[in-house]
């Protein structure tokens, strides 16, 4: 969320499986927007809209989920094992969707714009992890490889 006009309401949802949340990194609450009104969301790389039939099922990383529709059921849910998270790289949970409805997906995590953002400054060698300096060493860094376009 980054910002809407005044006849958007703004509050929390709690998700079905809290131990699912906190375990799979994504909390166990989600921003919940409602109204007629216009709706300004942050997100990285492309969006990829999804409109699901009824009944129809869609199983994301939580990390690349943007926004979703109401009617649209969302529940987290356990995938693989101990030898998935360890071998494969992948989380131990997905966002379960469950149409009908509108999915919203970025094609970017937060943790892939950070890598990208090192790459361009010089290399996670480079990166400072504490503080503020590490903001603008990435900001600075996607700035810089901009201008070398």
């Amino acid at each position: 969320y980054l910002c809407s006009d005044s006849t958007i309401d703004i509050g929390l949802k709690i998700i079905k499986k809290i131990g699912a949340g906190l375990f799979g990194g994504e909390g166990i609450f989600l921003q919940e927007v409602k109204g007629p009104g216009n709706v300004l969301l942050h997100a990285a790389g492309d969006l990829i809209e999804y409109n699901l039939k009824k009944g129809q099922r869609l199983d994301v990383d939580t990390s690349h989920l943007v926004a979703f529709d109401p009617t649209v059921d969302y529940d987290i849910r356990r995938v693989g094992g101990i030898k998935t998270t360890v071998f494969g790289g992948e989380g131990l949970f997905l966002a379960q969707m469950t149409g009908p409805g509108r999915v919203i997906l970025q094609s970017m995590t937060k943790n892939m714009l950070t890598m990208s953002g090192m790459q361009h400054a010089g290399g996670a060698t480079h990166a400072r992890s504490s503080g503020a300096n590490a903001g603008g060493d990435i900001v600075g860094g996607i700035l810089r490889g901009m201008a070398k376009r």
